[in-house]
């Protein structure tokens, strides 16, 4: 699901992704869940806001999130407290990895 996503979001080409500015996004939300799993403030995406709604709407960029371990609520996207640590943190280390990021970059917070 990870892998098809990705490939969603690349596949809407460099325009839309520039305009939406959705792997900027996403990487920093997906970095910093990588990083830190554990804490609630990055389990928790609200979609009201601007810059996240606006990411959200490129093709494939919601459906990265979801692969991810993150649910729709009605106001958020929120990584369950069922989740394991680990297990989110290996969810987003492939999703990064499925954007094209480089390991170092997921490990310089450990």
């Amino acid at each position: 699901a990870v892998a098809a996503a990705a490939a969603a979001l690349l596949g809407s080409g460099p325009a839309a992704l520039r305009e939406t500015d959705s792997l900027e996004v996403l990487k920093k939300l997906l970095g910093n869940l990588a990083k830190s799993p554990g804490e609630a403030k990055f389990r928790r995406i609200r979609v009201g806001n601007a810059k996240i709604s606006k990411a959200l709407s490129c093709p494939g960029a919601e459906a990265l999130l979801l692969a991810v371990g993150f649910q729709r609520g009605d106001d958020s996207l929120e990584v369950p407290q069922s989740c394991a640590d680990g297990q989110v943190a290996v969810a987003a280390q492939a999703a990064l990895r499925a954007l094209g990021v480089r390991e170092p970059f997921l490990l310089a917070g450990q």
